[in-house]
């Protein structure tokens, strides 16, 4: 009967596609991610692969979770925090009152507070 082939176990599945899969999103997500979508991946096919059917189509069934995986990857991108560097340690100064007397911020205080926020912000 076609498409019932025995499947193999999944170890040596592993094995058989580890580098066509990530050959394919190393190009789908890059480098720097590549490998945390692969183990996205092969978690997903672990999860499905008692339930494929048809031996046959391996390779096709798991570049067709890879692209899902990196397409799901490149949806949440916008959702990460980008990482930033701490800034210098500096010391703390109060700023000089340099602009007590100027005539803008004396007609700025005298703003209501709401106002005084806008022009200020």
């Amino acid at each position: 009967m076609r498409g019932s082939t025995t499947l193999p176990p999944f170890q040596k599945f592993l094995e058989a596609n580890r580098a066509i899969v990530y050959r394919f999103l190393t190009v789908a997500v890059g480098p720097q991610e590549a490998d945390d979508v692969f183990q996205e991946t092969f978690i997903a096919a672990l999860r499905a692969y008692p339930r494929v059917r048809e031996a046959d189509k391996l390779d096709r069934w798991i570049l067709a979770i890879a692209s899902r995986k990196a397409i799901d990857h490149h949806r949440g991108a916008g959702r990460r925090p980008m990482p930033i560097d701490d800034p210098p340690d500096q010391p703390v100064h109060d700023p000089p009152v340099r602009y007590a007397d100027d005539p803008l911020w004396a007609a700025v205080r005298s703003l209501p507070p709401r106002q005084r926020v806008a022009v200020v912000h």
